[in-house]
């Protein structure tokens, strides 16, 4: 019997590569990493913003204005929270969802999130190592921890202005954990329930050959008691108002999430208008087609694309699958995506 993929018409997910620059020079980020030509960190031109935000629409789930690097250094950020704001208004779910990931410097610079924080849907991953000045400085090389705190604080009292009953805003600390900040977990953890934060999430440092010098393999393992340690953290420390979450190490429960569910639902525009499902590979493989040649709705539909999520429901990586560390996780995650997105006729 014939398989069939069932997919919207329309990504429920777009991603906008706005720069791929940012204004820290964290020692375990792959800008590090020696391989790195600097001259292809860039922004997206004004002609490609207008084009991305024409795609915004009703059909969309979720807007991420991304790139790799800090979006908010990008001019036209706020053009994207506009738009996707203008559309809240109008759906009763709060659709599209705003969702962005920074190091937390620059959301001073944008009245208009403290804007979308009081009223609007939105979700922000706020990356930091550690509520110590001093450890901050290590991790977050060119940035000012108490910044940071300030405009965490500014998020947190906009929130608490909104007359939204529904869990509309949602404010994630992300934290990669190596051995060289364990000791900051719990104030962390600390901070986080002072600062009106919903969930800190502890992820494991994913290391390949050519990772930054300052931080290999061994960075990222812990011992059996420090990992001990780290569960008893989350039986004193975990509540009602704060979900701890401790990613990719052995002995905590498996994230229900599943990475590959991306060419379901998810296109990547970058720079230079190439298109990507995934999240973590750019390869020749990787890439799906380009809107400057093509029409976001053909690639969506492409051969290339479904063939590869065919291949993915049957539990192997498609091409578009190499050098992804997700790759090895295909046939845990094959069932559950089969049993939302495969059809038969």
């Amino acid at each position: 019997m014939k398989q069939k993929i069932k997919i919207t018409s329309h990504p429920s997910l777009l991603s906008f590569a706005l720069t791929s620059e940012c204004n820290l020079s964290c020692p375990f980020c792959w800008r590090n990493r020696k391989t790195l030509n600097k001259k292809n960190l860039k922004s997206a031109p004004d002609e490609l913003v207008d084009q991305w935000l024409d795609m915004i629409d009703d059909r969309l789930e979720t807007v991420h204005p991304a790139g790799g690097g800090e979006p908010l250094l990008h001019p036209r950020f706020g053009d994207f929270i506009q738009k996707a704001l203008d559309l809240q208004k109008t759906s009763p779910m709060g659709k599209p969802e705003i969702r962005f990931v920074t190091n937390g410097t620059l959301i001073g610079n944008w009245p208009i999130l403290l804007k979308a924080f009081q009223t609007g849907h939105i979700r922000v991953f706020i990356s930091m190592e550690s509520s110590n000045p001093d450890r901050y400085k290590l991790f977050r090389v060119g940035g000012r921890l108490d910044i940071v705190k300030k405009n965490i604080r500014a998020i947190h009292t906009a929130r608490l202005k909104t007359e939204n009953t529904l869990p509309r805003t949602n404010i994630i600390i992300s934290t990669v954990l190596t051995r060289h900040n364990v000791q900051d977990v719990p104030g962390l953890i600390d901070f986080a329930l002072n600062s009106g934060i919903d969930r800190v999430a502890f992820v494991k440092l994913q290391t390949k050959t050519d990772s930054p010098k300052r931080f290999e393999y061994e960075d990222s393992v812990l011992s059996s008691s420090q990992l001990s340690y780290l569960r008893s953290l989350i039986k004193e420390k975990g509540n009602s108002t704060l979900s701890i979450d401790f990613r990719g190490f052995p002995g905590f429960p498996k994230n229900n999430r599943l990475p590959c569910e991306d060419v379901f639902r998810s296109a990547r525009i970058m720079q230079n208008g190439d298109v990507f499902t995934c999240c973590l590979v750019r390869s020749s493989d990787a890439k799906v087609g380009n809107i400057y040649s093509e029409k976001l709705h053909d690639i969506w539909h492409s051969e290339k694309l479904n063939e590869a999520r065919l291949k993915i429901i049957s539990g192997k990586p498609g091409s578009i699958c190499k050098g992804c560390f997700h790759a090895d996780t295909i046939p845990d995650q094959a069932e559950r995506l089969r049993q939302k997105y495969l059809l038969k006729a």
